[in-house]
């Protein structure tokens, strides 16, 4: 996100069994927020799958196998979505605190909504 966002990205850390951290330049607030958010709401794993479905023909291989791809993102995303969650909703330092535990239990709850009924829109029409 820091990157479409046109945001510094200083460093990054990736680190075992507790996901990973970015240190970028201090943005506005709101690109702080939209950046903060970025990792519960932004389901990179299934746009190109979604893609594939969208892109390809009705009843063809790449249409079966991008539904079914579609289909394994979108559980990846949940629980991705979950383990986010459980170690960042409590600690002073996390996202989710910074930006207020309301307001980001508003706008994940609104985007994973958006999501599911874009994958079922995408997967059934």
């Amino acid at each position: 996100m820091c990157a479409a966002l046109w945001v510094q990205i200083r460093s990054f850390r990736v680190s075992r069994d507790q996901g990973g951290e970015v240190v970028y330049d201090r943005p506005d607030p709101l690109r702080a927020a939209l950046i903060g958010i970025a990792p519960y709401t932004v389901p990179l794993p299934l746009i190109p799958a979604l893609l594939i479905v969208r892109l390809s023909a009705e009843g063809s291989v790449w249409h079966a196998a991008g539904s079914a791809l579609s289909a394994f993102a979108y559980v990846l995303h949940l629980q991705g979505l979950w383990h986010n969650l459980r170690l960042n909703w409590r600690g002073d330092d996390s996202d989710l605190v910074r930006l207020g535990r309301p307001l980001a239990a508003v706008l994940i709850t609104g985007v994973l909504l958006l999501v599911t009924a874009w994958t079922v829109g995408m997967l059934w029409p």
